[in-house]
């Protein structure tokens, strides 16, 4: 997840950043401590089930989703 404001060409620098990250040999200890084990990068489409979520229980009244 990033900003809405990050753009296109940030964004694409910064799956390639967590792309060669997660294949870093030097970094496994850390990832395996955070429960880190891979990088997706899915489509938009994926988060509007999300997006639909929110809206349903702003509409009813719900200010925020816990």
């Amino acid at each position: 997840m990033s900003a809405l404001a990050t753009s296109a060409a940030d964004l694409v620098l910064l799956q390639q950043a967590l792309r060669a990250l997660v294949v870093n040999p030097q970094a496994a200890t850390t990832l395996e401590a955070l429960g880190i084990t891979g990088f997706e990068t899915p489509a938009l489409s994926v988060y509007q089930r999300c997006v639909e979520m929110r809206e349903s229980a702003q509409a009813l009244g719900y200010p925020a989703l816990a």
